[in-house]
């Protein structure tokens, strides 16, 4: 049984593979997708992608957040980078 993750929750998912400036491997990355189609079990779910690569004065592509949630450092959010992954396999999304 997939997990349900959790709007605003922050987890690690597998971005691979990548195409073209979209970023890969497992990385850290923050649900956006509606609680109602999580816990649904809605096969897919919307998140956006973070890096530790900061980057000052990204805004309105980046937004800075601080370490929290197993977070272990700051990091950038990539609002460009929008994703929706389906949680077909176990590693697709972990908390």
């Amino acid at each position: 049984m997939q997990m349900a993750c959790k709007r605003g929750r922050i987890y690690l998912a597998n971005f691979n593979p990548s195409k073209g400036t979209e970023p890969g491997k497992i990385r850290p990355c923050l649900i956006m997708q509606s609680d109602l189609l999580n816990e649904a079990g809605h096969p897919g779910t919307t998140l956006l992608p973070l890096t530790t690569q900061l980057l000052d004065d990204a805004e309105p592509l980046r937004y800075r957040v601080p370490a929290r949630d197993g977070l272990g450092s700051d990091s950038d959010i990539m609002l460009d980078q929008t994703r929706t992954i389906i949680l077909r396999t176990p590693d697709s999304v972990t908390a």
